[in-house]
């Protein structure tokens, strides 16, 4: 068996992490997820590594006994 040495470019990954590309799909898949939930909104930010979005819940008491933005999530 031959031994295979990978080279990992981390410039390139680090540029791709912090691509509008990168940023849009976890925007998109955010959006997706808070859709199925009650009071929320998706918060975005791209970050010194990564870009990055997340959902927000205004959590109602409803929303707290059902736990309605873990089970939004799948």
């Amino acid at each position: 068996m031959s031994k295979t040495k990978v080279k990992i470019n981390y410039s390139a990954i680090g540029a791709m992490l912090k691509s509008g590309d990168v940023t849009r799909v976890c925007i998109q898949a955010a959006e997706e997820r808070a859709a199925r939930a009650p009071h929320t909104h998706v918060d975005t930010a791209v970050l010194n590594t990564r870009g990055r979005a997340g959902i927000v819940q205004e959590m109602t008491r409803d929303d707290m006994d059902n736990e309605t933005l873990r089970k939004a999530m799948g």
